[in-house]
């Protein structure tokens, strides 16, 4: 896959060492802007046959700004093209923490 050579990424190590059980592999896309947690990317083993998504978990909502990264995740996302695929999904976390980033900024400096 493209996006692991484009984007820093770990394996959630609660969910390791992946078994025959297993159904899904759980991925950390490491986001490069301060204050933003990494996006928990739930990739499941039939991928792309069946969609990845995201987990919101209780850290995922932790701030403002989160809230505000997540209404904007969910929109680019509904945007994109290919909503199933990790690449769509990646550019949409980036690009909704990059808005929110500017919105910040601007409002801090006005």
């Amino acid at each position: 896959m493209l996006i692991y050579s484009v984007y820093n990424f770990r394996f959630d190590s609660e969910f390791i060492p992946i078994s025959d059980d297993c159904t899904e592999v759980q991925v950390f896309i490491e986001n490069d802007i301060l204050l933003v947690p990494p996006l928990r990317l739930v990739v499941p083993l039939n991928y792309p046959e069946s969609r990845a998504s995201i987990w919101r978990d209780r850290w995922s909502y932790g701030g403002v700004s989160l809230v505000d990264i997540n209404t904007q995740f969910d929109k680019r996302l509904n945007m994109a093209v290919n909503c199933r695929s990790i690449t769509e999904i990646v550019n949409a976390w980036k690009l909704a923490s990059l808005h929110v980033l500017k919105i910040g900024s601007s409002s801090a400096s006005t």
